[in-house]
């Protein structure tokens, strides 16, 4: 499917607009912010979260030979201190790198795919860019595009709670993958769709049609966990007895 826009020159260039999830094969930037190792007194293991930020000035490194600092020490701490912020900010920097790595391979794809080799040399500034990366990317489903078909369009309500408030409380497995994704690829295997034809509707059009896929197994799903929960007070109820 192709999108017709114009560049700032006043004319017009075709478009290819991409399919779902055809960047992917793109290697993501790195994300997430720095983390590092803490270990509690019963020696267990948690990562805490790095910020930069408040810090008014980088820490300065303990006049101490490593060699000769004392453990749980007030320069030994330092040092920790101090080097925990060179790994975050060496982090930080390998993170901008990835990103702008990341963008010069989807320019790269995209006006490669996207547009003929004579409108490129069209694609003069940021403006004309930003034209034609809208103009390609298929805008991505989120849980708020969700939530909206489920309150507008279904009413969908459970125990007079919002349905979509009421998923949120439903226990997290152990497996991980994109649920969103999952959803959208089981919709246009079912509706024999090709990623193209699916990629060309409305970001609204495909919340109420992925909402219409899961709303029936997600009630069932509620009302399982209720039973579960009433059962179990009733068992100890009659355990007390």
């Amino acid at each position: 499917m192709e999108q017709v826009i114009y560049l700032t020159d006043g004319n017009e260039c075709r478009v290819k607009r991409l399919g779902i999830f055809e960047l992917d094969q793109i290697k993501p930037a790195i994300s997430g912010p720095f983390t590092y190792k803490m270990k509690t007194l019963t020696g267990q293991e948690y990562d805490v979260e790095f910020d930069l930020a408040s810090y008014p000035a980088p820490p300065v490194k303990p006049d101490i030979p490593e060699g000769g600092l004392v453990e749980n020490t007030g320069p030994w701490f330092e040092y920790l201190d101090w080097q925990r912020y060179q790994a975050a900010e060496s982090y930080q920097q390998q993170k901008k790198r990835s990103l702008e790595a990341y963008y010069r391979e989807v320019i790269s794809y995209i006006l490669k795919h996207c547009v003929q080799e004579t409108d490129v040399l069209r694609i003069v500034g940021e403006e004309d860019w930003r034209r034609v990366y809208e103009a390609a990317l298929v805008p991505q489903l989120s849980l708020d595009d969700l939530k909206k078909a489920l309150e507008h369009t279904y009413n969908a309500m459970y125990d007079g709670e919002p349905l979509f408030e009421a998923m949120q409380k439903i226990p997290e497995g152990s497996a991980t993958y994109n649920t969103l994704r999952n959803l959208e690829t089981k919709l246009m295997v079912e509706m024999n769709m090709t990623e193209e034809v699916y990629a060309s509707m409305p970001v609204e059009e495909r919340a109420r049609k992925v909402c219409s896929l899961f709303i029936g197994d997600i009630v069932s799903y509620l009302d399982y966990l209720k039973e579960s929960k009433n059962r179990g007070k009733s068992n100890n109820k009659d355990g007390e007895r």
